[in-house]
């Protein structure tokens, strides 16, 4: 079968890692702005308004929330991979911008 879709706009990439890089860059700005102890006015987990009981992500959101306004170690104790995905989201900032200024994926800046 034969591809015939029109290839890629060369600026279309770089707005796509751009556009990523602004969303993760979103994402911990409102876990800086929004208050840590309950960020959210309403319960999103169906689990733990049916059940009662906390699913394996409960506690995320205002783990972020702690670990942006400083509070590391209550952050840890609110959900111990609040730090690593808060981390990640800000690598993914930097990467993703990184990307899109020098207009190649970092793999490939790399290997030249």
């Amino acid at each position: 079968m034969i591809n015939r879709s029109a290839p890629p706009r060369p600026g279309s990439w770089r707005r796509r890692r751009l556009a990523e890089a602004a969303i993760a860059a979103l994402v911990l700005a409102l876990g800086a702005i929004l208050p840590a102890a309950r960020p959210l006015p309403f319960d999103l987990c169906l689990w733990h308004r049916i059940t009662g009981l906390p699913c394996l992500g409960c506690g995320l959101t205002r783990s972020i929330c702690q670990w942006m306004h400083g509070d590391w170690a209550g952050s840890l104790v609110m959900h111990p991979a609040g730090p690593f995905i808060a981390l990640a989201l800000a690598g993914l900032v930097v990467m993703r911008a990184a990307e899109a200024i020098a207009g190649a994926p970092l793999r490939e800046l790399a290997s030249r």
